[in-house]
């Protein structure tokens, strides 16, 4: 560790041909085991400063506290914008997996009904309905946790579709319908012939497709299924 009498001393020399000025004795001792010449030193003012020398500039500027802002933004906006559409898209699988269930659960309400009444009671004609006229359960059903359509004419997301046709106001069961998904046409009564009368009361086959409307997250949306009954 260097002595006191090698420190540098925080005074300011000056040496010229101007007036001489006092010089802290150490100083002079230490400048004269170095080997300065102070006398030979005259050419202009010459001065001596201690202390650190001022360092590199720190802090960040206003263009730098800028670009990190901007970029702080983009990020937030793109994790914002990523749970957004985890959001969306867990909503759109638990809309699907409600329609799903519904439809199978009216699959399986069908198939616990007699089966020479399921036309009658769950088509759209409320006049064929056995006893009071509109008793049955009809064509439409609710599903709860999903939004109609603004155009479903009953204000119900279910409904019941069988291939059937009004005919002077009464609905028909008909098997000479071009409906493929259906397998129509198709001999419904089991006499060998697709013909174009009423089955109604006939039938030893019944084809049914459940159909669920609704609004979601992402517009109209709808699911399908289609079975054929047997007794």
């Amino acid at each position: 560790m260097p002595s006191a009498r090698q420190c540098f001393y925080p005074e300011v020399l000056e040496f010229g041909p101007g007036p001489s000025r006092k010089v802290a004795p150490e100083a002079r001792e230490q400048n004269s085991r170095r080997g300065t010449n102070v006398k030979g030193m005259n050419a202009g003012t010459h001065r001596f400063r201690t202390g650190h020398r001022k360092g590199s500039r720190s802090g960040f500027t206003l263009v730098e506290l800028a670009i990190v802002s901007v970029i702080l933004l983009v990020a937030i906006g793109g994790l914002s914008g990523a749970v957004i559409s985890s959001r969306q898209l867990a909503r759109v699988n638990e809309e699907t997996a409600t329609a799903d269930s519904a439809a199978r659960r009216m699959l399986e309400e069908l198939h616990g009904v007699g089966f020479v009444d399921i036309f009658y009671a769950y088509n759209d004609d409320p006049d064929d309905d056995e006893g009071i006229p509109g008793s049955a359960p009809g064509t439409g059903f609710e599903v709860r946790g999903l939004t109609p359509q603004a155009n479903d004419p009953d204000g119900l997301c279910g409904r019941i579709i069988f291939p059937s046709q009004e005919v002077f106001g009464v609905e028909q069961l008909r098997e000479d319908l071009d409906i493929p998904e259906l397998g129509l046409p198709r001999d419904l009564n089991g006499d060998g012939d697709i013909d174009g009368e009423d089955h109604g009361g006939d039938y030893v086959m019944l084809p049914v497709t459940v159909r669920i409307e609704w609004t979601g997250v992402n517009g109209n949306r709808f699911v399908e299924f289609s079975t054929l009954l047997y007794p």
